[in-house]
C-alpha cells in the first residue's frame, strides 16, 4: 500500500516508547481535575533541582554546561544552530510526554494506587533511569496541594514507586521490592504503524482523550475551539511527526540542508487534500475544554484549554493510517508535555 510519509525517510527513523508508573500513596495527596501540569512542573523541579550546578541562576543560557543540559535537552530543548533553514520553527517540540491519570478523583489516600505514564521518543529513551529516579525522589517530597498540620504547612503527599512497566510489551522494567532496573521494552515506530495500518478502510473515529491545542496560523492568540477537517489534523500531525523526528532521531547532520523543505511538503499536503474533497469529517463532537493550573515561574494562574470529544472520518483514510498510529504515541498539538493532544482510535469500518 502507498502510505504518506517524508522525502527523506525521516518519519521511518522514529521510535518511541510508553512506560507506566505505578505509585502507591503513602500519605494523603491532593491533585486539580486535570493532574497533567503538577506531574510536569514537579518532574521539571525535582529533575533541575538533582543534576543542576547552577540552581541560583534564573538564566540557563549563561550556564557552562547548558549546550548538553539533560534538563534543557527534556524540558526546554533549544534550537540548534544551523537550523535557521527550518524558518516554520520557533521552538523544538520535547521528546519526553507525561500522561498523568485521567480521572476525576482528586483525593488520593493512604493505600491508594494511581498510574502515570511517559511517552520517550528518540534520544529520550536513553535518559529513563534519570527519570525513574527523579520520580522516587518526587514520592519522598512529596506532590499536590500542601496539607495543613498542626498549625503550619507541609509538604505535599508522599508516595513510592511500586513499579516501572514497558506498556507495550508489558515487561515490569524496575521493581520498588528489589530497586533493580532491567533494560528490556519495546519501542513503536513505522514498521509497526504500517503493520496496524494495514486495512482497507472508509471510516474512522478518532477520541481525544486531553485538549488539543492547534493554531491554523503563525502568531495567532487564539486556538481552534473545535476541529473543523481533516487535513487541519493531519497536517499539524505530520509537521510534529517531522520535528521530532529530525530533532531526535535524525541519522544525518542538523545542517543538512537538504531537509530546508519540509515545511513545504506539510504545506503541499495540505494544499491537496483542501483540493481533493476525499476525506470528510461526517460527524464533529469536538468541543473546547479548559483546565486551570498554576505556573510556579510566572506565579499565576494559567489555563490548558483545547478541543476534545470525538471525530468520525469518512473517505480515502488508508495513506495516513500509520500516521495516525504513530500520533496515538507523539501526541497532537502544542504542550504535549503535559499530556495534551492524546487521543486514539476508537473505531474502523473495514470496507470489502
Amino acid at each position: 500500500m502507498e502510505y504518506i510519509r517524508d522525502s527523506f525517510g525521516l518519519i521511518e527513523n522514529l521510535r518511541a516508547a510508553r512506560f507506566t508508573l505505578k505509585l502507591q500513596v503513602q500519605e494523603r495527596i491532593s491533585l486539580p481535575e486535570y493532574k497533567g501540569s503538577t506531574f510536569r512542573g514537579v518532574l521539571g523541579w525535582q529533575l533541575k533541582k538533582i543534576i543542576c550546578i547552577n540552581r541560583d541562576s534564573a538564566d540557563c543560557s549563561a550556564c557552562l554546561l547548558s549546550p548538553k543540559c539533560l534538563y534543557n535537552y527534556l524540558f526546554s530543548p533549544p534550537l540548534p544552530p544551523n537550523t535557521q533553514f527550518l524558518q516554520h520553527t520557533s521552538h523544538i517540540p520535547s521528546p519526553i510526554i507525561i500522561e498523568p491519570p485521567l480521572t476525576n478523583q482528586r483525593t488520593f489516600e493512604p493505600g491508594d494506587t494511581m498510574e502515570v505514564s511517559l511517552v520517550l521518543i528518540g534520544k529520550g529513551l536513553e535518559y529513563l533511569p534519570y527519570l525513574l529516579y527523579t520520580f522516587c525522589e518526587i514520592g519522598k517530597y512529596g506532590i499536590g496541594a500542601r496539607i495543613h498540620q498542626h498549625g503550619g504547612r507541609r509538604r505535599g503527599g508522599r508516595f513510592e514507586v511500586q513499579e516501572l512497566r514497558d506498556a507495550i510489551g508489558g515487561n515490569v522494567i524496575y521493581s520498588g521490592q528489589d530497586k533493580v532496573m532491567r533494560d528490556s521494552y519495546q519501542t513503536f515506530g513505522w514498521p509497526e504503524a504500517v503493520a496496524q495500518a494495514e486495512w482497507n478502510t472508509g471510516r474512522l473515529s478518532l477520541e481525544f482523550l486531553t485538549p488539543v491545542r492547534l493554531k491554523e496560523r503563525q502568531g495567532e492568540k487564539s486556538h481552534l475551539s473545535r476541529l473543523s477537517s481533516f487535513s487541519q489534523l493531519i497536517t499539524h500531525l505530520y509537521w510534529r511527526l517531522l520535528l521530532l523526528s529530525y530533532f531526535h532521531c535524525n541519522p544525518w547532520n542538523l545542517d543538512d540542508e537538504r531537509l530546508a523543505g519540509l515545511a513545504d511538503e506539510a504545506s503541499q499536503m495540505r494544499k491537496d487534500l483542501a483540493q481533493v474533497d476525499d476525506i470528510r469529517l461526517m460527524d464533529n463532537q469536538t468541543y473546547w475544554r479548559e483546565y486551570d493550573r498554576w505556573s510556579n515561574r510566572q506565579r499565576a494562574k494559567m489555563t490548558l484549554g483545547g478541543f476534545m470529544g470525538r471525530a468520525t472520518f469518512s473517505g480515502n483514510l488508508v495513506p495516513y493510517l500509520p500516521l495516525l498510529h504513530l500520533g496515538q504515541y507523539t501526541h497532537l498539538g502544542k504542550q504535549t508535555m503535559f499530556g495534551l493532544g492524546k487521543y486514539k482510535i476508537i473505531k474502523s469500518i473495514t470496507m470489502k
